[in-house]
C-alpha cells in the first residue's frame, strides 16, 4: 500500500484511508493543524467524509485557545454534506457566538459538545438558549468572564458547573417543560439551583455584587415558582426571547 506523507506540526499521527492509498497526517491541538483537518473534511470525497469529520473532532477535542477563524471553519467544516439539529438552522447564531467569544473561558469547550451532540435535541435546545443569553447579555453591556463556570458545592463536596458567568451574576439557563419534572429530576434539579444559590451567597461575601439568577426559556410552572420564591431563588422568564 502506498503512503502519501505530508508533514505538519504535530504531536497526533492519523493515517485516513485515501482511495487506493492512504493519507498520513500528523495532527497537532494547534489551529494550523486543526485548519488543514478542517479543510481536509470539505475536499474529502462522500465515503471519506465521516473519518475525516471524526479525526477533526479528535484533534480539536485536546486543543486549546483556537481563535474565532479556525472556530468557524471547524463549525463549517463539520458539518460539510451533514446537516444536523445544529447546523445550520443555528449557523447565525454560533458564528455571531464564536466572534464574540472565542477566547472566553470554556466557550471551545461548549463548541466541542455542541459538535459531538449535534442531533440530540434535549441537549441543542438547552445549550443554544445558553449562547442566546450570552448574546443577549453582551449586547446588553454585561461582560462574560465564563461558560461553565465551575466551583466546589459547599452542601456536597461535589464539583458543579453553572451555565453562564459575568461579573456581577452567576446564571442558569434551563429551557426545559417545568410541569414533567417528577420524582428524583425534581429533587436533583432543587438541589443543583440551591447549590448555586449557596454558591453565589459565598461569593458575595467577597464580591456585594455577585448573584445568582434563574433564567427559564419557557415558562415556570406554579408549583415551581412556589418553590423558587420559598427558596429566595431569583429568576427570570425570557418567554417572549
Amino acid at each position: 500500500m502506498k503512503y502519501t506523507r505530508t508533514f505538519l506540526p504535530a504531536l497526533l499521527a492519523i493515517i485516513i484511508p485515501c482511495g487506493s492509498s492512504s493519507l498520513f497526517i500528523h495532527a497537532s491541538p494547534g489551529s494550523n493543524s486543526l485548519i488543514q483537518l478542517a479543510q481536509k473534511v470539505t475536499n474529502a470525497r462522500h465515503t471519506e467524509i465521516n473519518n475525516a469529520r471524526q479525526e477533526l473532532l479528535t484533534a480539536f477535542k485536546d486543543a486549546q485557545n483556537t481563535n474565532a477563524r479556525t472556530l468557524s471553519e471547524i463549525l463549517t467544516a463539520y458539518h460539510h454534506n451533514k446537516a444536523t439539529l445544529l447546523y445550520p438552522k443555528h449557523a447565525t447564531t454560533l458564528h455571531t457566538a464564536i466572534d464574540t467569544f472565542a477566547q472566553k473561558p470554556g466557550f471551545q469547550h461548549k463548541i466541542y459538545e455542541l459538535l459531538l451532540y449535534a442531533d440530540i435535541e434535549s441537549y441543542i435546545q438547552g445549550h443554544i438558549y445558553e449562547i442566546e443569553k450570552a448574546l443577549e447579555l453582551h449586547q446588553n453591556g454585561e461582560s462574560i468572564t465564563h461558560f461553565g463556570y465551575q466551583f466546589q458545592c459547599s452542601l456536597s463536596g461535589t464539583r458543579r458547573s453553572i451555565d453562564l458567568a459575568t461579573e456581577s451574576h452567576l446564571i442558569e439557563c434551563k429551557n426545559i417543560n417545568w410541569g414533567i419534572y417528577i420524582g428524583d429530576s425534581v429533587t436533583n434539579i432543587k438541589n443543583q439551583l440551591k447549590s448555586y444559590k449557596e454558591h453565589a451567597k459565598a461569593l458575595s461575601q467577597i464580591d456585594s455584587k455577585k448573584k445568582f439568577v434563574l433564567h427559564s426559556k419557557q415558562k415556570i410552572s406554579d408549583d415551581w415558582l412556589e418553590w423558587l420564591d420559598e427558596n429566595e431563588i431569583a429568576y427570570e422568564e425570557d418567554i417572549s426571547s
